[in-house]
This record gives C-alpha cells, sequence and structure tokens, in this order.
C-alpha cells in the first residue's frame, strides 16, 4: 500500500538524513567524480584575502607570497602582482560580520580587475575553497517583503543544514545579502564559481528564474539548478533555454513542471506506471513510468542524489534488448551538457532523467535495459500493461546483504573500510544461479579494479566455477570508470536449489580475488526486517539510546549517542525514565497514550510529565520471526513551524533495544 507523507514527516525525516549521507554517497552506483582516463581536476589558483575589523588585509597568493596592506589596496596590489595572473580569491572575514553587504564594496573593486570571490568565515570554509564542489551558491525566494536572498555557504552540506537550526555564529545569515533582482544579478557577476542553485518560493517569477539563469549563462557558469523543497525535485536547467519565451507568464515553479512534462508526456501514448522488472542493481535510480509511442519509446526515472555528488551522465549509451534485437539510446533528458562533465547536486532530492529508444514492436512485454557493452542492467523490466499477472512469479531471488572491507588498498581501512566487495542478492533461474556482486572502491579514478578466481564451496564440499562474469573484465586490471564509484559485476553458475542458501548451520562459501586481495564471504539468506509504525509502547526493559548533534563552539557538528541508564514500559503503559544526560528527557514516570492525527493515515505517540508534553513518531523494526530489533522515536515538529526558527532541541531521536 502506497501513503503520501505528512510535510511535518518529510521535514523531520529530512533532520535525519545526513546520519546516513556517507553511507549513501559509497553505495551509489552511479556516482562518480572523473569522466575517462585523461580526465583532471580543474586546477584552482586559488589566493586569500584574510580581512580584519581594523580595516588591514593579509594577502597570500597562490605561490605562497604574503603582504599586508589596507583592505581598499587589495585590488590594486593583485592587479600589479607580478607573475601571478589570478581570476579567483577567497576573503576570510576574521570578525563576525552582519551578512555580504560587508563584502560587497571589496568584491566590486575585485571585480573591476577580473578577480570573482568566494566568501568564508572559518577555517572549515577556506579550507575546502580550492574543491569545486565548495563553490556553487543559492538564490532563495522572492519572501513576502518581495526581496530574494542570495547564500554563499561554502562549507560541508551537513553543516549548511544546521545553518538552519542554529542562529549563531556562523549561521546562514553571515554569509547571505537580501535585495531586489538587479542585487542578485550583480552578485552572480561577482562570486567565482560554477554552479547556481535557486530555490524558488510558490510566487516567483519565470522571469525572473530566466533573469537569474542568463546572467549565470553570461559569466560562462554552466550549471544552474532549480531545488524544489516540496516536491523534492532537483531540474538542471539546459543552457540556452528561454522559459519565459515557453511558458509565458507562470510561476517559476509552473515552469520547470512544463518543462519536465514536455520530455514525459506525449499525446497518443501507451503509458505503463511503476514498471516491473526481476532484478535492478541501482538503487538510486527508481523507474517511475515507460512512454510508448509510434516513432519512440522513453524510460522516465527518478534518480536520488545528495549534495556533494559529482555523477556522470551515462546518456546515449543505454541498449534495449528484446526478442533478440537491440535498440539503442537516440537521445535523453535532464543532463543536457553535462553528458560526459562532472557536475555537483546542491541539495537532496530527485532528478528527473528520460532515456529515448526507438520504438518497440507492438508485441512487446519486457526487455532488459543493458549497458553500453551488452551487459544487462535492468532485467525483464516491464514495457506492456497486458504482461501476465504472474509473470514474475517465476523469478527467485534471495537477499543476501553480505559485504568484505579490502584491507590492502590505500585507503581501505585507514578511511573507515569504504573499500569493499559485496554480494547483495542472489538469483535464481531454471537454467542458472546468478550472484550480483560489487566492488566498491573510494579511490582516484586511476586505481585499477581487479576480479578473479571466484568459485563457490558447497556445504558438501563441492566447488563450482563460474560459467561466466558478466559486468567487468576477469583477470586483467581495468579502469573502473571513475572515482567513488560501485562496479556491479555478476558471477553466473549452474542452477542450485535455494534451499542450500537458506540452511542457517551451513552456509555456501563464495571465494575469490578482489584488487589482488583473496575475499570470502557466506551466502546465507538473510531475514528481512519488518517495519510498522506504533502507536503504543509495549512492557519490557529497553536499553535506550539518545540520538543527538553535538554542538561545539557555536557550530552544530556530527551525530553522538548517550545510553540511558533506564527505560522501561510498565505494565499499566506509563514509562519510567532516568539518566538521560542530553537533557531532552527529564527523569520521571511518563504517561504514554495514543495521538488522534486528523486527515492523515499514520500513528503518534504522547509523552507527558506533569506539564511538560512530548509527541513522537515511532516505528518499530521486527525480523521475520517477531523479535523486535530496535524501535526508534523521533520527536514531532510542530504545525507550521519555520524551518530557519525551528530550535535545536528538536534534532535528536531515541533508539530503544530490547533487554534480553
Amino acid at each position: 500500500m502506497e501513503r503520501t507523507e505528512s510535510n511535518r514527516w518529510n521535514m523531520l525525516r529530512a533532520i535525519f538524513i545526513p546520519v546516513i549521507a556517507f553511507a549513501f554517497l559509497f553505495a551509489n552506483a552511479q556516482t562518480a567524480i572523473a569522466q575517462g582516463e585523461g580526465f583532471h581536476w580543474p586546477v584552482f589558483e586559488d589566493g586569500k584575502v584574510w580581512l580584519f575589523k581594523d580595516g588591514t588585509a593579509k594577502v597570500e597568493t597562490f605561490d605562497h607570497v604574503t603582504a599586508s596592506m589596507k583592505a581598499d589596496e587589495v585590488a590594486g596590489y593583485l592587479k600589479k602582482y607580478d607573475g601571478y595572473k589570478t581570476t579567483r580569491m577567497t576573503l576570510m572575514y576574521m570578525y563576525p560580520i552582519e551578512s555580504l553587504a560587508e563584502a560587497q564594496p571589496l568584491a566590486e573593486q575585485l571585480a573591476k580587475v577580473g578577480i570573482h570571490i568566494n566568501v568564508a568565515n572559518n577555517n572549515d570554509m577556506i579550507d575546502h575553497m580550492t574543491m569545486p564542489e565548495f563553490r556553487v551558491v543559492r538564490i532563495y525566494g522572492p519572501e513576502t517583503d518581495g526581496k530574494y536572498r542570495f547564500e554563499m555557504i561554502c562549507n560541508m552540506h551537513e553543516e549548511r543544514l544546521m545553518h538552519k537550526f542554529n542562529d549563531k555564529p556562523y549561521s546562514h545569515k553571515d554569509l547571505s545579502i537580501w535585495g531586489d533582482v538587479s542585487l542578485m544579478l550583480k552578485w552572480i557577476d561577482l562570486f567565482d564559481g560554477h554552479g547556481l542553485a535557486v530555490y524558488p518560493s510558490e510566487n516567483m517569477p519565470c522571469a525572473d528564474l530566466q533573469k537569474f539563469a542568463q546572467a549565470a549563462w553570461d559569466r560562462g557558469i554552466e550549471q544552474v539548478s532549480v531545488v524544489q523543497d516540496d516536491k523534492g525535485i532537483i531540474t538542471l536547467i539546459p543552457q540556452g533555454t528561454n522559459m519565459s519565451k515557453e511558458y509565458g507568464n507562470v510561476t517559476a515553479n509552473e515552469a520547470v513542471d512544463h518543462m519536465n512534462a514536455s520530455h514525459t508526456e506525449f499525446e497518443n501514448a501507451q503509458v505503463i506506471e511503476h514498471p516491473r522488472f526481476s532484478y535492478n542493481p541501482n538503487s538510486s535510480s527508481r523507474i517511475v513510468k515507460i512512454v510508448r509511442t509510434a516513432d519512440r519509446t522513453a524510460i522516465v526515472y527518478n534518480q536520488q542524489q545528495g549534495p556533494d555528488l559529482w555523477i556522470m551522465g551515462d546518456m546515449d549509451d543505454a541498449i534495449l534488448k528484446c526478442n533478440g534485437k537491440e535498440y539503442r539510446q537516440i537521445g535523453g533528458y535532464g543532463l543536457e551538457g553535462f553528458e560526459q562533465k562532472y557536475f555537483w547536486s546542491p541539495d537532496w532530492g530527485q532528478y528527473v532523467l528520460v532515456d529515448y529508444f526507438p520504438a518497440l514492436p507492438a508485441d512487446a512485454k519486457v526487455v532488459d535495459l543493458c549497458n553500453a557493452d551488452g551487459t544487462p542492467n535492468i532485467r525483464n523490466l516491464q514495457v506492456s500493461n497486458s504482461l501476465p499477472k504472474d509473470f514474475y512469479d517465476q523469478f527467485v531471488s534471495i537477499n543476501i546483504g553480505e559485504s568484505y572491507t579490502l584491507k590492502t588498498l590505500p585507503k581501505g581501512v585507514q578511511d573507515g573500510g569504504w573499500d569493499y566487495f559485496s554480494v547483495e542478492e542472489i538469483e535464481f533461474s531454471d537454467s542458472k544461479t546468478t550472484v550480483h556482486c560489487d566492488m566498491v572502491l573510494a579511490q582516484p579514478h586511476s586505481y585499477k579494479g581487479y576480479i578473479n578466481d571466484f568459485k563457490l564451496t558447497l556445504p558438501n564440499g563441492t566447488e563450482l566455477v563460474p560459467t561466466r562474469v558478466d559486468g567487468a573484465p576477469v583477470g586483467e586490471e581495468f579502469y573502473r570508470g571513475g572515482d567513488f564509484v560501485a562496479t556491479h559485476f555478476d558471477l553466473v553458475f549452474p542452477k542450485l536449489e535455494t534451499t542450500l542458501f537458506t540452511d542457517a548451520e551451513n552456509a555456501v562459501m563464495l571465494t575469490g580475488n578482489v584488487c589482488h586481495e583473496p575475499v570470502s564471504i557466506p551466502l546465507q539468506a538473510r531475514k528481512k526486517d519488518k517495519v510498522e509504525e506504533l502507536d503504543r509502547l509495549e512492557p519490557g526493559e529497553y536499553k535506550a539510546y539518545m540520538r543527538t548533534y553535538e554542538e561545539t563552539d557555536g557550530e552544530v557538528r556530527g551525530l553522538r549517542s548517550v545510553e540511558l541508564e533506564k527505560f522501561i514500559v510498565n505494565a499499566d503503559g506509563s514509562i519510567t525514565v532516568k539518566g538521560d544526560t542530553t537533557g531532552h528527557l527529564k527523569d520521571g514516570k511518563y504517561r504514554q497514550k495514543a495521538k488522534n492525527i486528523e486527515d492523515e493515515d499514520s500513528k503518534q505517540i504522547e509523552l507527558s510529565l506533569k506539564k511538560e508534553t512530548i509527541e513522537f513518531r515511532a516505528i518499530s523494526m521486527s525480523s521475520e520471526d517477531g523479535a523486535a530489533s530496535q524501535i526508534q522515536m523521533m520527536p514531532v515538529i510542530p504545525e507550521n513551524t519555520d524551518p530557519d526558527e525551528l530550535p535545536l532541541s528538536y534534532l535528536w531521536g531515541l533508539i530503544l533495544l530490547p533487554v534480553l
């Protein structure tokens, strides 16, 4: 059953998304930071200017020569500096500033001598200035007073998110400026970077969005993205698009909606909504529909991406295989101009991507969506609404979800075990057994991949070698196609019985060689967790851990876990809490009752201690045998709360583990 989540639940969930950001980054099979073996990072000759409250400045050029002077002498000094031709500088304010308005006079002086700027006000920001992903700015609005906000937060997304909830030094206000369209256009011309992200409010005119985009393109800034927070959609505007001319006097959001729809909706088309398939290794991309017309086949995706993810477009490289014939991709939508370039996703959200293929035969029921080399990516993809209901009953698969951390790679252990080999799933058919594998390397794209010598050892001692390997060369080093990528490949063995992999006592062992390191993984079916929303906590004693953000020197950083001394659900439903050092739950006996939510298909728990009341969304995760593995409780954000004004006390959650 599908259910639309409330805005409050989405907002609450967004708070916890950064917790899994890095796990997502390295599991994303489409993630990359390179476009080919000849690719090189852009070299940023970035100088720095430290600005002091007394009006003086210290300048350091790219060749590490430093000089002290008055702030209004910096532009002239850089213009005359012998041997240093720069177009970018970072202004580092050594004192709290109220907004970018304080940076504008010097920024305008530098612009006259051909220098664009970024602004920093802490050491983390200035350390990141040579990294291109931190050179993207944002425009929000207009607000109710008609003003826009230009924001230059050049630090990690997790920190940027926390600025919304932490109105203290280094908040977003320090590096923002408010004003009309003309001021936004001025700052588009002043800042140094390669991307502009626009967050339109409901009443932003399409004409304003067009002006911002055109100003960026005229500046040579290729990437203009529109982030629709309420829909979770991010759209990369193709260069040269004239939205005002094409869509008329509409809002910016309406123009973006029309643009996306024009590539996904066609007259007299057969539409397959949420098509089924037997296997898809890419968890970040979800096919939402297939559109078939007399002259084309369109596959429409929603691709989940997060901030700071450099992804490569694989447009014009895919193949559909149907009834023994191949249909090569003839075009696409969603990454125009970035098919073979890196680009930056400015926020968490879904990209609408479309792959176009020639028309399929009228009787086509299923296809295999393959990579450019012909290896299958998505198998048995439904392309007809007349597919028999029991068609997918013939495909049997078992979830494994086991991984082996590679220990001999340069970064393997020191960087947290982000290099690993994993088996996600085993697929069974009448003729073969397919083991779906991933090799995930958090290494530079120059680091070669390598796989070889795989075999299965059955519980009776029988050893089997693959009849073939799909998706990667065997016994030779190969280019992986980018940085931080998951190389998916399949090991195909003869037909085996599923019961071999469901024996809890005797595991089938998979061994092999990955990146010249012997690996070994037990292949046993993993029980899937069941997730249930709760309106009441069951009696029992729990180990309780408060998950909260840590605040240091006025900045909110990573999560920390604090164990409570006691968390007991009594027989009468009351809850005894003791020893929460985070201060969110005071010692005492809480009353527990269900909270009725009008017009929402969801459950909620209310805990009361004297005059204090806390409302939770709670979910229980349990295995197939019904044993609870953990309970997660998250405080409910009050109705109509402005995220910018949300107190820090809402940035926490409670995890309960049953005491055995």
